[in-house]
């Protein structure tokens, strides 16, 4: 019974990875992927953003939680606003205090993606589309490496290389909020110009 169950895990992981490896291979998806390269930065550098509460500069922290663990977290050097929840890596704590203090940022900064130029319309649809092509090659390496441990296979995707993917698509998830906020303040301008148009005075 165990082998059976053992051989249809690895029948619906065989099927999953056909599945991705269709879709990433697909003409479709090759035409609606701007890019595979998204920039010589690092994506475990993290530039630390302003805080959005008093403008000043943040710091990463180290933190021990329970068990001697180390921990990190980021906060500001003026108002000692922090990050709620310490992370395991410097660059995600800085990435998840980037991702609560907006209002001092702009994606057309960015290290990555090559966004300067764009419109928040034009940002949001390339970020969209190398964020899906990210979440199938991250789904793939997963099932590649559950494949590899049920058949003892010394062939499978190098951590750093998942990582380092994961690491991309949380700073696409960031860019993603960053160019909300841009819309958002578009809109917002867009709505007022209107009804200065619209006004009797003008």
């Amino acid at each position: 019974m165990p082998q059976k169950h053992h051989a249809s895990q690895l029948e619906e992981l065989a099927a999953k990875r056909a599945e991705l490896i269709e879709e990433l291979t697909s003409d479709q998806h090759y035409e609606e992927t701007p890019t595979l390269c998204y920039g010589q930065h690092d994506p475990f550098e993290v530039p630390i953003a302003s805080c959005d509460s008093c403008n000043s500069s943040a710091r990463v922290v180290e933190i021990t939680v329970g068990q001697k663990k180390t921990r990190w977290a980021v906060v500001c050097t003026s108002c000692n606003k922090r990050t709620d929840q310490p992370q395991k890596d410097r660059w995600l704590a800085a990435l998840l205090w980037n991702g609560v203090n907006l209002t001092t940022q702009c994606y057309k900064s960015l290290p990555l993606f090559g966004l300067t130029q764009l419109t928040p319309v034009e940002a949001g649809d390339k970020i969209s589309k190398i964020r899906h092509n990210l979440v199938l090659r991250i789904g793939l390496c997963a099932v590649d490496r559950a494949i590899a441990e049920r058949t003892n296979s010394v062939t499978k995707p190098g951590v750093m290389y998942q990582l380092r993917l994961e690491a991309y698509l949380k700073w696409c998830m960031h860019a993603h909020r960053l160019i909300k906020v841009a819309k958002g303040r578009a809109d917002r301008r867009a709505r007022m110009h209107n009804q200065h148009l619209q006004s009797p005075d003008s």
